[in-house]
């Protein structure tokens, strides 16, 4: 999990550049992967099949990507309607998907209307820690995010 913490008062302009520059290193960030299988072959060309139709991306510019990649033989498969980006991010495989929490703290330093437009985004968390606010939804959010569970082997209290 990434936990991306920003300053309240600059918190978007951070934010693009931050996730750019992580982009950038190959990290997604709150993205599933893309479902699509990529089967390289020994001979028999590029095979391409879609379980849905494809908006964003066609057969003819899947087999040019390819070809760019050199990966002549090979069958792929989308199981849904993914772009360019995705197909690249899975010929190169080495991105990282991950979940992230934008934490915006020095929320002391921005008006009420600012902080309720902020929390309307379930990735974002809204703390002050000059001032002790919102630590205890930001550590919710990350058990939540990490699907984490706590597990007592004695009754509480004992």
């Amino acid at each position: 999990m990434v936990l991306m913490i920003l300053d309240a008062q600059k918190g978007e302009e951070q934010k693009l550049k931050l996730t750019y520059e992580l982009e950038t290193c190959g990290i997604r960030m709150n993205k599933e992967p893309p479902r699509i299988t990529l089967k390289s072959q020994k001979t028999g060309g590029v095979h391409f099949h879609a379980s849905v139709p494809l908006t964003k991306i066609d057969e003819k510019m899947v087999k040019n990507i390819l070809q760019e990649y050199r990966i002549h033989n090979a069958h792929v498969k989308f199981n849904g309607d993914y772009d360019v980006d995705d197909l690249i991010d899975v010929i190169e495989g080495n991105r990282k998907y991950m979940k992230c929490i934008y934490v915006y703290n020095k929320i002391d330093t921005i008006s009420i209307e600012e902080i309720t437009e902020m929390v309307k985004d379930p990735q974002n968390a809204c703390i002050s820690v000059q001032m002790n606010l919102g630590i205890d939804i930001l550590l919710d959010k990350i058990w939540e995010q990490l699907g984490l569970v706590r597990i007592y082997t004695k009754k509480t209290g004992n």
